[in-house]
């Protein structure tokens, strides 16, 4: 089985390993929401996983043809966290911000977004001229 080598994710691994090893707080780090991008004839769908986000803290913003999905994910730190003794964390938390190149081809002006279950919906629909069209013979 091939998997896709990402020599930053070895450092990231690293970093939290000596952290744990020394005791030492974790620091807050970015991490990238994963996402899928879909065609459809009249528009383009992002759906982004954003487990644990509250939507208030999700920020999307259009500007100059470029999609700029941020946000923050906070790491719970509440005196149980610290009674239960973690031995290991794996969740990513910190910021995140991910840019998506529009083009002309979308109507920017009527993107909506709804946010359900940890998952962030985008529609972008296309621009009349982008849409697909039928040409008749004469």
């Amino acid at each position: 089985m091939m998997t896709l080598w990402k020599p930053q994710n070895e450092l990231v691994r690293w970093n939290r390993e000596l952290d744990n090893f020394f005791g030492w707080p974790t620091r807050t780090r970015m991490f990238t929401p994963t996402v899928d991008i879909e065609e459809l004839d009249d528009a383009f769908v992002i759906t982004a996983d954003l487990p644990g986000i509250k939507k208030e803290e999700i920020e999307i913003q259009v500007e100059n043809e470029t999609l700029t999905l941020s946000g923050k994910r906070e790491q719970s730190s509440s005196s149980e966290d610290q009674q239960n003794g973690y031995r290991r964390r794996e969740r990513s938390y910190g910021t995140f911000s991910r840019r998506f190149r529009l083009g002309p081809e979308v109507a920017t002006g009527e993107i909506n977004a709804s946010y359900e279950n940890g998952v962030l919906s985008l529609r972008l629909p296309k621009a009349e001229q982008a849409k697909p069209h039928r040409i008749s013979v004469h």
